[in-house]
């Protein structure tokens, strides 16, 4: 992709090293999909426990942490990494 010649003030090594991650994910997920999204007239629809799995698959950990009504973190996620099952405790 040919590069502006302008180029912000404000644009610094993390927005350049932040634009080619974003470039290289949509190569990767994106473009591989893009003729089956278009006939389908949308994107793949998957569960929760789907994109869990996915992750798992990918080694990927669950960083996801509730947060009780009061707004303070619990820190607390089930066994399966599902926060969302997790009681909230006043």
């Amino acid at each position: 992709m040919p590069s502006c010649a302008y180029e912000s003030r404000w644009v610094n090594d993390d927005v350049r090293m932040f634009r080619a991650t974003v470039r290289q994910f949509v190569q990767k997920e994106f473009v591989p999909a893009q003729d089956r999204w278009r006939e389908q007239h949308g994107c793949d629809a998957m569960t929760r426990e789907q994109r869990l799995e996915r992750r798992r698959a990918r080694g990927e950990t669950d960083q996801t942490r509730s947060i009780d009504p009061g707004g303070q973190s619990t820190g607390a996620v089930d066994a399966r990494g599902d926060a969302d099952k997790v009681r909230y405790q006043k």
